[in-house]
């Protein structure tokens, strides 16, 4: 492995000019991963999200029999029907509920999503390593194939020290290339992989996703068609309706009464009068 200082410079040789080594296949095949993750996290947003976005569902189910069930007296000809309004959206809010529930256990499922990119992106960088490293004994490599080549057209001969520094580095180079090549080849394979099935992967998840709103749905429209034809319902609650009987005179409750319960008394006897 090269040393600290040796792979701060090549990190700061790349930052300028770029690595030494450059595989565009493998970059066009790393490009089109984040591409395919974008869009299959745009579905797993939808998931992840839904119980987020609905829940003033349940919100309006509470308000609409907490403030129902206030408005109407118990005796009243309209509070059945204000009871069977109560009851359909405590039902209905029991459905949201239970879809709710499925639906945040399938947004805990897409965590199987995140470990199929997460195996991926972490081979990604083990090969990034492993080029830097290739990289480091290329350049190295030359340079001391370079060296050779110069003492050998001067009909200079190479010490001991400089064939065992030639063969240790070669041996490094060898190593570095082979483990490069692995992990670049295991990287490339399993991002096809990735590709290949992630529709496999996904399909179930959004299938029960599908099938959780098709309940909750299908359920609400069952509570709420209860409610079909509701207008000749309230006809016949007109029909019933009776006023509540009552007897007041605002006479009887003023201070005064004594020059006002007199004058009340006077337009009653003209009253009285004129009707004669």
């Amino acid at each position: 492995m090269p040393n600290f200082w040796s792979t701060m410079l090549q990190q700061a040789y790349e930052c300028f000019n770029g690595p030494r080594t450059v595989d565009y296949e493998f970059e066009k095949k790393a490009q089109e991963l984040k591409l395919v993750k974008e869009k299959v996290y745009q579905v797993k947003s939808i998931i992840t999200t839904f119980p987020q976005r609905t829940a003033g569902i349940q919100g309006v189910c509470d308000d609409i029999y907490n403030s129902v069930s206030l408005a109407f007296d118990k005796d009243k000809c309209y509070y059945g029907f204000a009871d069977d309004v109560c009851n359909a959206h405590k039902a209905l809010g029991n459905a949201y509920s239970n879809c709710q529930t499925l639906i945040v256990k399938l947004a805990a499922d897409t965590a199987k999503w995140d470990a199929s990119f997460a195996e991926v992106e972490t081979l990604i960088k083990k090969r990034a390593e492993a080029r830097k490293t290739y990289d480091h004994y290329d350049e190295k490599m030359e340079k001391l194939v370079k060296e050779r080549n110069e003492k050998l057209a001067k009909g200079k001969k190479e010490s001991v020290k400089d064939c065992e520094l030639f063969e240790r580095n070669e041996d490094k180079f060898r190593k570095a290339a082979q483990e490069y090549i692995s992990s670049s080849n295991t990287a490339y394979y399993k991002i096809q992989e990735l590709f290949d099935f992630r529709y496999k992967m996904i399909i179930p998840v959004l299938a029960d996703f599908i099938e959780s709103e098709r309940v909750f749905f299908n359920k609400g429209a069952q509570i709420l068609n209860y409610f079909n034809n509701i207008q000749p319902r309230i006809q016949q609650l007109h029909l019933g309706f009776q006023t509540t009987p009552v007897k007041y005179d605002a006479v009887d409750y003023l201070r005064g009464r004594h020059i006002i319960g007199r004058e009340v008394e006077m337009a009653k006897g003209q009253q009285l009068y004129i009707q004669k």
